[in-house]
């Protein structure tokens, strides 16, 4: 075998030597040649075929430019020269996001064409395809902010980054629609949607074909990327593609499609060449699904692993991917129904066509019958029309007249999967999106979550405030699909991994993934409770009531935790229970994810701190304080505030003003702006700089009702308002002759209701029991005030034997003294502050672990290769150095955040990995003093 090798590879270089090059495509096997990646393999090929290899290229702001689709559970990494899918490091398609295992070498469109002269044309923007052009689209400029950070594989212009987007959009022909992503705030993207953004992240740029083989410039696309991130959607990515000519020439015999080349993985040794397809065709009566489901499923080939292992990654479940033809351009014969697939060509790669002409018949080629009818031999799910081993794709729609100026449509979605149930769901989920103009149901508004860190806890919080209001990002309310409000709870995740697991998982009878375990679960008592009837194994809750704080005394010290509270709503009519992503980077504030790491203060440490309750200080309400509760001391600010009210038709609301301090007042700034009462099913008590304030009225009602003159034991009976309780306190002053007549004709009564409040009578009217046309103990009377508001009912019930009213006597009635406009409340804070330490507290010091081993879960990241020792109880400031046993320095850390902790990553100062033994430390704190301390290291 060596020997062939030497003289293919003689062979190439002898050919090259003399300036032919081979181009024909031959049919190679890698495992022959002792070939293990699809790196290895193609840059052999590019060797053979007199080709450069893929290697990495420097960049700067004027090249090219890349961006990364990672806001669902797919990370597909694309470059603005129409390759949709470059990456060799593990990111061409990863799934699930963040797992380390990706499912596609490349993908990229391909236009072919006539030339009036009937020259055939092919335009690639494949790139490692082995393809004999390729990499042939330039980038327009002008459509990106004209800055790289390859680094983190941003540049293209997207959505959902501001910072991406060019100062202004061209205003060239060609341009799609820009529109204002928010009203009012003079942000725009040109959208998926005629304009209008309404996925995720949307990608945009778009590409002129730049081949040496003929004039440039004869073809534009325009190309989206397009990622959602809720569950429904979220393991598709999707591209559109709009094909303009742009020449002065019409161009005849137009084929649009794609070259794919999906591998289940990519990774391991040889796992790209034992793979198998199938393709569902236009018609086709899909196994186990029936009208509408497999029309759903009609333009959908899909990838299997032969054994369904990977040797040293996956034992056994490999994911399963597939490609999604969405949307082809109309029929020239039958406009306004789409033409459909006209080619579909599956070879293996080393078979890719090396001549342009080879290129333009193959995507005019149509569609071939599958290699193998009958199962294969090696296809663990021996399924027909299967084909094998290293499996590549050339899909296209055509042929098309294309007058300058005109364009041609064309859209599909790389789908991935668990298993084959699962490829098939994401696959239908995928059409119906599409056939809902991308419009997607969105899960309620993501909390904005807030985490305390402790000594050995943690403390979460959020307001109710957007999410269950369901007010979006861009001012909307309600679903965007469903027009509702069907907020339902939340749920609490951690994770112990940094976001690559979010502890226990659930899983269905088929083997796939079907979430985590929530910590906690939070929902409205509104009787939606058990499991979801349009979504299996989704959990609605029990009527818990809500809460917008979570305590985790469960951690360690030092340990970098991440957390998760999830917004989700209910059933909605035909459209599941949605929920809130987990966010990639838990270090972005203002989301749902949050990174903390538990640890003790500091020495010298004086937490922030309030006055114990919020004390009346204006108004006649009863309620004469609210006790406070600190949720994040480090949010004090060391202010006063007060609590005032506003009281309308509607009801009654509370806002909390910040005053400043004493020495440095404030005109007054709003934490809190009209908040509804508390309610404790709801927990909506709002936080606020570090503190919740539970603001509630007293109820409506008689606080006493006795008689203040004369010998009268009458009973009194108060059966409540009318119309509406009032807070005015009232007299009763008997006079024993009939008075003015009351409301409605009502009979005179032997008494006069006064109001003290009001410092005047009011009307009433008679409820005249015993029908004797006059008032007598026993009747009930009614308080009618001046603005006609009936409010107490009241009878005076007088025993046989007891002494009833009689002229001059008064009986009091004092009602609850509710809140008003007229009350207000007040209370200070105090920030936390750091005292002098003591040279003692340095003894303190520890490292932890220590020692540290292999197994330590201070081992982070993905596969344990970030290894980290921390350093416990440090002063705020001071610098630690890190010796060897032979008294070499091999590592300086400046600690200056203010915290008592600080983490080494066990690498000297040249970033090279410590050996095992034992180090020891010396700690200098300016102004406290020295300490010196020792550790392990075993590996």
């Amino acid at each position: 075998m060596k020997k062939i090798i030497i003289i293919v590879g003689v062979l190439a270089i002898l050919l090259i030597s003399i300036g032919v090059t081979p181009i024909q495509a031959q049919k190679i096997d890698p495992k022959a040649l002792n070939i293990k990646t699809k790196l290895e393999f193609h840059n052999y090929l590019a060797k053979l075929r007199g080709k450069e290899p893929i290697i990495a290229k420097a960049t700067s702001p004027q090249d090219r430019k890349r961006s990364i689709l990672n806001v669902g559970n797919v990370e597909a990494r694309i470059r603005n020269s129409a390759t949709l899918g470059y990456d060799r490091d593990g990111k061409c398609y990863e799934f699930p996001a963040g797992g380390g295992i990706s499912y596609r070498w490349t993908m990229a469109p391909l236009v072919g064409y006539k030339k009036s002269d009937g020259t055939k044309v092919v335009a690639s923007g494949a790139y490692g395809a082995q393809r004999g052009h390729e990499d042939e689209f330039e980038p327009i400029g002008g459509l990106d902010a004209g800055w790289s950070d390859n680094a983190n594989n941003f540049g293209i212009a997207a959505s959902d980054r501001p910072d991406t987007w060019p100062a202004s959009w061209p205003t060239d022909p060609f341009m799609p629609p820009v529109k204002e992503i928010t009203p009012g705030q003079g942000n725009w993207f040109p959208g998926i949607l005629d304009g209008e953004v309404v996925a995720t992240r949307e990608l945009y740029f778009a590409v002129i074909d730049e081949s040496n083989n003929y004039e440039p410039g004869n073809i534009r696309v325009d190309i989206w990327g397009i990622q959602y991130e809720d569950f429904i959607n979220e393991d598709f990515v999707i591209y559109k593609m709009r094909v303009t000519n742009i020449s002065n020439e019409t161009l005849s015999d137009v084929y649009v499609g794609m070259h794919d080349d999906p591998d289940t993985p990519e990774q391991g040794t040889d796992e790209w060449t034992d793979d198998f397809a199938a393709f569902i065709s236009v018609g086709t009566d899909v196994e186990g699904y029936s009208e509408p489901e497999d029309s759903l499923l009609w333009n959908f080939s899909y990838l299997w692993d032969g054994d369904d292992r990977v040797e040293g990654l996956i034992a056994s479940k490999v994911g399963w991917v597939g490609l999604k033809v969405l949307e082809t351009p109309d029929d020239p014969a039958n406009p306004g129904i789409p033409l459909g697939l006209t080619t579909l060509d599956v070879f293996e790669y080393s078979m890719a066509p090396q001549t342009e002409e080879a290129e333009y018949d193959q995507l005019a080629s149509g569609i071939k019958p599958p290699d193998n009818v009958e199962p294969h031999p090696d296809d663990w799910t021996q399924t027909p029309n299967t084909y094998g081993p290293d499996i590549t794709y050339v899909f296209a729609s055509g042929p098309f007249t294309l007058a300058p100026g005109q364009s041609l449509n064309f859209a599909l979605a790389s789908v991935h999967g668990v298993n084959k149930k699962d490829l098939f769901n994401n696959a239908m989920l995928c059409q119906i999106l599409y056939n809902n103009n991308y419009r997607s149901a969105e899960a309620p508004p993501e909390p904005q979550v807030r985490a305390v860190s402790d000594d050995h806890k943690v403390t979460l919080y959020w307001n109710a405030f957007p999410t269950e209001a369901a007010v979006y990002a861009d001012g909307h309310v309600g679903d965007k699909l469903t027009g509702n409000n069907a907020f339902e709870g939340y749920k609490i995740y951690k994770s112990v991994d940094r976001g690559l697991t979010w502890g226990e998982e659930m899983i269905d009878i088929s083997g796939a993934p079907r979430g985590y375990i929530p910590l906690a679960q939070y929902d409205l008592p509104d009787g939606i409770v058990g499991e979801s009837e349009t979504r299996p194994f989704f959990y609605l809750g029990d009527d818990t009531g809500l809460r917008h704080t979570f305590v985790d005394n469960n951690v360690e010290n030092g340990y970098e935790y991440w957390y998760a509270v999830i917004a989700y709503d209910h059933d909605d009519g035909p459209v599941p229970p949605m929920e809130n992503a987990f966010k990639k980077d838990a270090k972005l504030p203002g989301d749902n994810v949050v990174a903390v790491v538990p640890r003790a203060y500091v020495s010298g440490f004086k937490s922030g701190s309030s006055d114990s309750a919020a004390i009346h200080v204006a108004g006649a309400c009863d309620v004469q304080a609210y006790p406070l509760q600190i949720v994040d001391a480090t949010a004090i600010t060391g202010d006063n505030y007060e609590v005032s009210f506003t009281v309308t038709d509607e009801g009654k609301t509370f806002t909390v003003t910040n005053l400043g301090t004493n020495a440095n007042p404030m005109s007054g700034t709003l934490p809190v702006k009209d908040w509804q009462f508390y309610d404790a099913s709801l927990d909506n008590a709002p936080i606020f700089d570090g503190i919740r304030l539970e603001i509630s009225d007293v109820e409506w009602g008689i606080k006493s009702a006795e008689w203040i003159t004369g010998d009268c034991d009458a009973e009194i009976v108060i059966y409540g308002y009318y119309d509406v309780g009032t807070s005015d306190d009232y007299e009763i002053r008997w006079t024993g002759t009939p008075g003015d007549s009351g409301i409605y004709d009502s009979p005179p009564l032997p008494f006069v209701i006064y109001n003290m409040n009001q410092d005047g009578p009011c009307s009433h009217y008679l409820w005249d029991n015993d029908g004797s046309g006059d008032y007598s103990p026993g009747d009930d009377f009614f308080f009618v005030e001046p603005d006609g508001n009936w409010t107490w009912d009241i009878e005076i019930a007088v025993n046989e034997d007891g002494f009833p009213p009689e002229a001059g006597d008064v009986l009091s009635i004092i009602t609850n003294k509710a809140l008003t406009a007229a009350d207000k409340y007040q209370f200070s804070t105090s920030k936390e502050t750091y005292q002098f330490v003591s040279k003692n507290d340095l003894s303190k010091i520890t490292t932890v672990p220590n020692p540290f081993v292999v197994s330590s879960i201070y081992e982070i990241g993905a596969y344990g290769t970030e290894k980290e020792v921390q350093f416990h109880h440090l002063p705020p400031q001071c610098t630690i150095r890190i010796y060897n046993i032979a008294g070499d320095l091999v590592r300086t850390l400046e600690h200056t955040d203010g915290t008592p902790l600080e983490s080494w990553n066990l690498q000297s100062y040249n970033q090279q990995e410590i050996g095992f033994g034992v180090y020891f430390y010396h700690v200098d704190a300016p102004g406290i003093g020295e300490y010196i301390g020792k550790m392990a290291v075993i590996k």
